[in-house]
């Protein structure tokens, strides 16, 4: 569940990439996306904060949400003392 604190929408590790599953490459922005030849994959790109390029800074929502990928949506909030502090921040 979405607790709205945005912390799922960072790169724990700077670039991170999430990687696209086939059911989810139509839903992202040609812009938004790249083919990585090496590891023959789809990924999304992040801003250089290493934040999701769907993350509205201000109100802590993804603008896709409800199409969001796969791998977005295994993201489980577990801290809601964490994610309260950041939602308020």
């Amino acid at each position: 569940m979405c607790r709205g604190c945005g912390r799922c929408c960072y790169a724990v590790i700077p670039y991170l990439q999430i990687e696209l599953m086939e059911e989810d490459i139509s839903k992202v922005s040609e812009v938004n996306r790249y083919y990585d030849l090496q590891s023959k994959h789809w990924w999304m790109k992040r801003k250089d904060d290493s934040s999701c390029v769907y993350l509205n800074a201000q109100t802590k929502e993804c603008s896709i949400y409800e199409i969001r990928p796969i791998e977005c949506r295994a993201c489980i909030a577990e801290d809601d003392d964490l994610c309260l502090w950041l939602k308020n921040r």
